[in-house]
């Protein structure tokens, strides 16, 4: 399952793991490394150290991850206790739909 949560390892997960369909909406697309440096004055620089690409080398920075199965969460459902995305999930499994 894949949310517009998801960053960093979470969409390099989704982009690379899934041998079954993957379901939600698009991960957010954040996936470069920072590391902060001290400077003085209480300021900090951040600059990008490193990147995340997929197997076929494809940088999905500022792209996200798009599910194969789109399936947007459903607010009323969650307030009633159901997550359709889970359901979703689960038909996907029972009905074999693959990547």
């Amino acid at each position: 399952m894949a949310s517009r949560h998801c960053s960093g390892e979470g969409s390099s997960f989704c982009a690379t793991s899934f041998s079954n369909a993957l379901v939600g909406v698009k991960t957010a697309g954040r996936l470069v490394a920072t590391s902060a440096f001290k400077v003085g004055m209480g300021y900090r620089l951040v600059l990008p150290v490193a990147a995340y690409y997929t197997w076929n080398g494809a940088n999905l920075e500022g792209k996200g991850v798009v599910p194969t199965v789109e399936e947007p969460p459903s607010t009323d459902g969650l307030l009633n206790g159901e997550d359709n995305q889970l359901a979703r999930a689960r038909q996907c499994l029972q009905e074999g739909i693959a990547a």
